[in-house]
């Protein structure tokens, strides 16, 4: 039984139907047959391990000889340097415009011809990270466009997270076994006769994790960008409020390898950043219309500050920016965070009307409405205080342009469901990009800050400096692999990516000092023991507080390379 189940005092099993995985028993399902010879796919797809073709055999059946492997799958993910990546397990979410939505829960990599063993454990790692989503019957990727806008071909792919891995079934004429899937988050619950959707969609440009993938790149995009519509469903009439967050557009990085707070660059100003961050609003009102509204919650002090000001140069300078507003979440004064939300969606009250919703009914194709214009948030990671404001201010557009008839206690009921889902989603967010849930979810759950909040949030710094030391860099090979940015990873290359991460001499003393501790030497090599302790804990300092040079996307280039920091270019803060 659901703990949302349980608070709103709803009966067992309540939300079995939109939490149960028995929908997708019903599901087409393809047989796999592993061979020596390569892999069938419904004895029609043929990957042979010669040469790691995608090939359209028409329905030939496999050799006589007994298989090595068979099973059954409900989808291809794709085709990533000889690694074939299949979707074998899914849990049913429910229903979302009259469409089913699976959440996928297990994986089956097979490694047809891939010879780098990096390659295949980076991709495998990746393969680990939750929220892969996908429907049989819809492409959960595309969006509506506003009305009198168009997408590009690159816009209407930014959320297609398998379009690059899947490119040579397309290219065989075999897209059929592929499903368009979305990274990110969805959920779906129903309170009452209203059912309630959040769904958020990571973009493929500037995809990575917390450190090794900040700011903007020279096309324009952003670290993090991440699309969030709020689903309300009632009486056969679907209403969504769409927003965005993303990571400030501005060429600036960071460096996880330091013990202390890790040093933000920020870069001191060029035609190339100025070009870069006009393009980024020019696609941002191209894809969503001409009323985008930046709410930035920065600290002003510190690095911070010097971020959020140059940002707030930059955006009055710009055409396609409506309004800009800054918002201090950490304030010295008394009244409660929650309280200068309220005030804050006063003062927003008004932009947030002007954009509108979207509507339609369930089984319309066409949309009644369109929302035009949007709301664009972030703070430095956009994980923690983005979810908090921009949970508060989308539940208060529903509340009084789509529920406005519900008495007290009914919007009670209701909003306590759409907190679980803010709840979640920030934690799935958060988890994917940061490495640990988000802080802060206790504000977002319950409306004030509680002591397991403040445990959890612990508990999630300290998972967040664990993935952003030593898994994120290994992660961000493996996405830059599936997206297409890297097309291939020969041995030098990867020991020149490899080599930043796992300094050699670090890694001889910590295998030294390990093989002294195991072995029973007599106690006077106890001293030599403690030596080498000491040895290799002060190179990890040393390696962690003074890094030179760091695998990053080049804040230029967006690309990956090992960038050797520039002074006269970048400005140091701490």
């Amino acid at each position: 039984r659901s703990r949302l189940g349980r608070e709103f005092g709803q009966p067992e099993g309540w939300l079995r139907a939109y939490k149960s995985s028995e929908m997708t028993d019903t599901l087409e399902k393809y047989k796999v047959v592993r061979t020596y010879g390569g892999v069938y796919i419904d004895s029609r797809v043929f990957i042979a391990d010669e040469d790691g073709l995608v090939k359209d055999v028409g329905g030939q059946d496999p050799p006589e000889d007994p298989p090595t492997d068979q099973f059954e799958i409900l989808c291809v993910f794709g085709y990533v340097s000889g690694l074939l990546i299949l979707v074998t397990g899914a849990e049913s979410l429910g229903c979302l415009n009259g469409h089913q939505v699976l959440k996928v829960t297990e994986w089956r990599i097979i490694n047809v011809s891939s010879k780098v063993e990096y390659c295949e454990n980076v991709v495998r790692s990746l393969f680990t990270v939750d929220g892969v989503y996908f429907s049989p019957t819809t492409d959960l990727s595309e969006r509506r466009s506003p009305s009198g806008s168009t997408f590009s071909e690159t816009q209407k792919l930014a959320f297609f997270w398998n379009h690059a891995a899947s490119s040579s079934f397309s290219k065989a004429g075999l897209s059929q076994y592929v499903r368009p899937m979305i990274f990110g988050f969805v959920s779906i619950t129903e309170v009452r006769d209203v059912k309630l959707a959040l769904v958020s969609r990571r973009r493929t440009d500037r995809a990575g994790f917390r450190f090794t993938t900040r700011g903007m790149d020279s096309d324009g995009s952003v670290a993090i960008a991440t699309e969030t519509e709020a689903f309300v469903e009632r009486a056969g009439v679907v209403t969504s409020f769409t927003t965005i967050r993303g990571s400030i557009p501005l060429f600036w990085m960071q460096f996880p390898l330091q013990m202390r707070k890790p040093r933000t660059m920020i870069h001191t100003g060029s035609r190339e950043e100025r070009a870069a961050f006009s393009t980024h609003f020019q696609k941002l009102s191209e894809e969503y219309g001409s009323r985008v509204v930046i709410l930035s919650t920065l600290n002003e002090a510190g690095a911070e500050g010097i971020l959020n000001l140059k940002y707030s140069r930059e955006a009055r300078r710009s055409e396609k920016i409506q309004l800009f507003k800054h918002f201090r979440f950490f304030s010295g004064e008394t009244a409660p965070v929650t309280e200068r939300l309220e005030d804050l969606y006063k003062d927003l009250k008004d932009v947030l009307s002007a954009q509108g919703l979207t509507q339609r009914t369930v089984h319309e194709t066409a949309i009644r409405k369109s929302q035009s214009g949007v709301l664009r948030l972030n703070c430095i990671d956009c994980c923690d205080r983005s979810n908090v404001t921009q949970a508060h201010l989308v539940n208060s557009v529903i509340r009084e342009f789509v529920l406005d008839d519900l008495n007290p206690t009914e919007w009670s009921e209701l909003e306590g469901g759409l907190r679980e889902l803010w709840y979640e989603n920030g934690k799935q967010i958060s988890e994917q990009y940061a490495g640990g849930a988000a802080l802060k979810g206790d504000l977002t759950h319950y409306g004030m800050r509680t002591f397991s909040g403040r445990w959890h949030d612990l508990k999630s710094l300290m998972n967040r400096d664990f993935s952003n030391r030593y898994s994120h860099g290994m992660l961000q090979d493996g996405l830059d692999l599936l997206l297409g940015v890297v097309k291939e990873h020969d041995p030098i290359h990867l020991e020149s990516r490899i080599r930043p991460y796992f300094p050699r001499i670090v890694i001889i003393v910590f295998v030294v000092a390990f093989v002294c501790k195991n072995l029973n030497f007599s106690r006077g090599l106890s001293v030599a023991f403690k030596l080498l302790s000491a040895m290799s804990f002060g190179g990890l300092l040393l390696v962690m507080s003074m890094p030179e040079a760091w695998t990053v996307k080049s804040a230029l280039g967006g690309t990956k390379a090992t960038v050797h920091l520039d002074p006269t270019t970048y400005l140091p803060l701490e």
